[in-house]
């Protein structure tokens, strides 16, 4: 097909019928409506100051009431820019108490020490993923199917190292990761799954349209396909291949392990220039089972300007149905983001304001997925100080949902932990908390390692998980992982391997259900001088080095608001709900950990137990889908995951 258009030229914008109507764009063209305004939602209050309890009690199936609610202000944020050095990122260039059993506003905690204590862990040797014909395919989302299989959406290059000039293509696949005790092939030839994509390359007056999914978001619906949204569409010179501009894509795609279709129409909410177009956007699982969209691009050209699409939209992945939320110009500019907006559903079963976001500017904002909610604003991350960018590069997790000591106890509030950030500032060191019931961020937390686009990845015995990410004076500590734990006052930990690769911007990792954790592609410290690269490592935890629980069997199917029998060897400790994970660019749109309430246990002699385990109250709990169930021991050792499914 040629060179592929991806490296910046300075040449024209030549406006096209695509859809977007480009003449007369501003070198960085954004709404001027303020924020917070229009579309009938303005800040009405979404204070979230009762107890954990009071909103979520009964664990074992008692629904939860209504939550009161107070007042905060109206979004306030200054418009962001996203100037784009590339189609892969923007510019170029606290913790709350550890004690889980009350809703009481977050301990203070001092930051944490930079030299932390070391653990044993591994890391693989490197393994690469190559095509049929012998190109390297470089991974950039990656998504774990119920049936144990990876679901990659990457780009292939014809040369390794890859060079700017390298001819390349769009690539997906599926890949079973290599079983415990077994390194990675050296290299892997993978099996390709077609993209359902609208334009291969398609002439249009005197340029050509090519269409992929590599800068789409994708995620697990609640039957377990991969559901994607927006993506990646270039606008090149027919006669040179120079690249005009990059638009999104308007369209939406599902894939359920072994076939994958577009869906009909295009996405509903408009942008900046009126069009659908979205490049870069969040597609989250709602509790409905409904698809929520969020943010993205229209427009980028090669002169480093570009407009966005700030909309929210529904999508029902089974019938189809499209609805807007929120328009762009009713949208507060903090969800924008020049990679991907972090959105959470909070665990909250009736409360007004059920989704958290967070983006470039650190200011989270709160809303529903209705056209009538209101946008709250909680106060922005600013432990380093009031730079615009303490969101950006950074990596967002809600920490373990916790049931408490017994039955009856609440579950927790669904707190957030961001990690990494601005490659030129001091929040890349570190790691902050926002309480979303207080709506306060605990002190900050020193990582001792400075990450830019780090992955954060929550395990199954509540820790959270960073590996890969940069730092701008190509460090190589960022090779080795850190363990931040929630249970021990947010305590860090460094593992003792390096991996001896550089995983930058675009890198992934995803938890597997044996307990593992697939680290894959990501450039090099200069993200706009590097490509991604076409090879994975499996990270072994400290936590396989010691014996494990495990599950004698598991029923496949949980209903919210019950009790089931689970037989183990050994008596567990806690147990379990961990999301299969969808993971790209530092965030996982799927993951999310719930302890389940245990009541009784019955031992025998031999060694075996029968617990008595309660289901999540509801969908905000866990929304519907699969997941993995664990059980932990007395060390919190986590078992092989047993892939059940919720709802």
């Amino acid at each position: 097909m040629g060179v592929r258009p991806w490296g910046l030229v300075a040449v024209a914008v030549v406006p096209v019928a695509l859809g977007v109507t480009l003449s007369g764009v501003p070198a960085h063209a954004e709404s001027t409506d303020t924020p917070g305004t229009g579309h009938g939602r303005h800040s009405a209050g979404a204070g979230q100051d009762a107890t954990v309890s009071d909103r979520l009690a009964g664990t074992l199936g008692t629904a939860p009431g209504p939550a009161p609610r107070g007042s905060r202000p109206a979004a306030t944020a200054g418009k962001g820019s996203h100037s784009m050095t590339g189609p892969a990122e923007g510019a170029a260039t606290s913790a709350h108490s550890a004690a889980m059993a009350t809703a009481a506003p977050s301990a203070a905690l001092g930051a944490i020490a930079a030299t932390t204590p070391t653990t044993a862990d591994a890391w693989s040797s490197v393994g690469t993923f190559r095509t049929a014909e012998g190109w390297y395919a470089a991974p950039i989302h990656a998504t774990l199917l119920p049936d144990g299989r990876v679901h990659f959406i990457g780009i292939a290059r014809e040369t390794n190292p890859p060079t700017p000039t390298s001819r390349a293509r769009r690539v997906s696949w599926v890949f079973t990761p290599p079983p415990v005790g077994s390194a990675p092939a050296a290299d892997t030839v993978i099996t390709e799954v077609a993209e359902p994509v609208e334009h291969t390359g398609t002439p249009y007056g005197d340029a050509s349209l090519y269409d992929d999914l590599y800068c789409t978001s994708a995620t697990l619906d609640d039957t377990g396909r991969v559901v994607t949204a927006g993506g990646t569409r270039i606008v090149s010179d027919r006669a040179t291949g120079e690249l005009r501009y990059t638009l999104g894509l308007p369209y939406q795609t599902v894939f359920d392990g072994t076939t994958w279709q577009r869906l009909p129409g295009e996405m509903v909410g408009r942008g900046y220039l009126d069009s659908a177009a979205r490049w870069y956007p969040t597609l989250t699982r709602l509790p409905d089972k409904r698809m929520l969209v969020t943010g993205g691009l229209e427009l980028i050209t090669p002169n480093a300007s570009g407009t966005d699409n700030r909309s929210v939209e529904t999508l029902d992945p089974h019938t189809g149905e499209r609805a807007l939320v929120s328009s762009h110009a009713a949208t507060p500019v903090a969800i924008h983001a020049r990679d991907y907006t972090s959105v959470f559903v909070l665990p909250y079963a009736a409360a007004a304001s059920d989704l958290l976001m967070i983006a470039d500017s650190g200011t989270p904002v709160t809303t529903a997925a209705t056209a009538d909610a209101p946008w709250n604003t909680l106060p922005r991350r600013t432990s380093h100080g009031t730079t615009d960018q303490s969101g950006w590069g950074a990596s967002s997790v809600m920490l373990p949902i916790r049931s408490g000591a017994g039955a009856g106890a609440a579950y927790r509030n669904g707190s957030i932990l961001v990690t990494g950030g601005d490659m030129v500032g001091t929040f890349q060191r570190s790691a902050d908390v926002l309480d979303p019931v207080t709506g306060q961020w605990g002190p900050s937390v020193d990582l001792g390692i400075n990450r830019h686009h780090p992955d954060a990845v929550v395990l199954a015995d509540g820790r959270v998980l960073l590996v890969a990410g940069h730092d701008m004076t190509g460090a190589t500590d960022v090779q080795r992982a850190q363990y931040v734990d929630p249970l021990s006052g947010f305590s860090v930990t460094t593992g003792a391997s390096a991996s001896g690769v550089i995983r930058g911007y675009h890198s992934v990792a995803l938890l597997l259900p044996d307990g593992r954790v697939l680290v894959g592609g990501g450039r090099d410290v200069v993200t706009a001088d590097s490509l991604e690269k076409p090879t994975y490592q499996i990270y072994t935890p400290d936590y396989l080095a010691r014996a494990r629980p495990m599950i004698a069997s598991a029923p496949s199917q949980l209903e919210y608001g019950a009790l089931f029998q689970l037989p183990t060897v050994g008596t567990p400790s806690e147990v379990v709900l961990v999301a299969l994970g969808s993971q790209t660019h530092s965030f996982d749109t799927g993951q999310r950990v719930v302890q389940l309430p245990v009541g009784v246990t019955y031992n025998r002699a031999d060694g075996a137990a029968l617990s008595i385990v309660g289901t999540p109250a509801d969908s905000h709990v866990a929304p519907p889908g699969y997941y993995g169930l664990v059980v932990l021991d007395g060390a919190r050792t986590p078992s092989v995951a047993k892939v059940v499914h919720v709802g």
